[in-house]
């Protein structure tokens, strides 16, 4: 992983991460990340991503984050955040809580 020195920009924007962009362009994430390279603008890929990372490592350079929801079973948390850095991710965000937030809302609207 790179050093903080290295994570710097220019100014305070990411490109958020945001599930299911191929729902509107065929290009999803990786148009989107190839937008982003253009501009210099980090992105932080979605862990719902609508391709396959190692597609959208392959399809621009510029600086690329990944998204990680904390999960129970260790091994499959440690393979998730090496397949991560095999493919180029300069930084992982953990993101908590939305996931059990929207399980539970889905249980009271079915009720």
């Amino acid at each position: 992983m790179p050093g903080i020195d290295e994570m710097m920009t220019e100014y305070p924007i990411f490109v958020a991460p945001s599930t299911r962009q191929r729902d509107l362009h065929p290009d999803g994430d990786a148009g989107m990340y190839q937008g982003a390279s253009a501009t210099g603008t980090p992105m932080i890929l979605a862990s719902g991503s609508s391709i396959p990372i190692q597609k959208v490592a392959t399809s621009a350079t510029g600086p690329r984050w990944s998204q990680f929801y904390p999960i129970q079973n260790l091994t499959a948390a440690r393979d998730q955040i090496e397949l991560f850095q095999a493919n180029g991710a300069r930084a992982i965000v953990v993101t908590v809580g939305l996931k059990a937030l929207t399980r539970s809302l889905v249980r009271i609207d079915r009720r």
